[in-house]
């Protein structure tokens, strides 16, 4: 007979649900096929991560662009409501049924966003754009 309670740390590392986000930005693959990213909140801490499962990334994400500009779907979690852009030159949808999506121009820059919490709370991670030859 197994028991149900007893866990072993074994289970609990390889669980999503038990792994902690990592520091740095999520690596989007090069060039402009669409993407989606995935929104999740660790400790009041947005993170974001190619797959539902992982890894999630806390800083925000970096991108290397080609000739044409990038479109993200943002797939949000709960607790969160939506992405933020403040006029520059970041266009975004209005966030619907846990989704937003956004367009990134294919020009250098850092770009602030914000992600808002249900709760109303904002927290501030970055996009990194670089040429696809840096």
């Amino acid at each position: 007979m197994t028991n149900l309670v007893q866990s072993t740390t074994e289970e609990t590392t390889d669980n999503v649900l038990y792994q902690a986000p990592e520091a740095g930005n999520l690596a989007l693959p090069p060039g402009n096929r669409p993407q989606t990213i995935y929104v999740k909140a660790f400790n009041k801490i947005p993170a974001f991560a190619l797959e539902p499962s992982g890894p999630f990334f806390t800083g925000g994400f970096a991108w290397k662009y080609d000739s044409h500009p990038l479109f993200v779907t943002f797939e949000l979690a709960g607790g969160i409501a939506g992405i933020l852009c403040h006029g520059q030159g970041l266009q975004s949808s209005a966030s619907y049924d846990g989704k937003q999506h956004l367009c990134i121009p294919a020009s250098r820059a850092t770009y602030d966003f914000d992600v808002q919490f249900t709760t109303g709370c904002l927290h501030d991670p970055q996009i990194v754009v670089t040429p696809i030859d840096d």
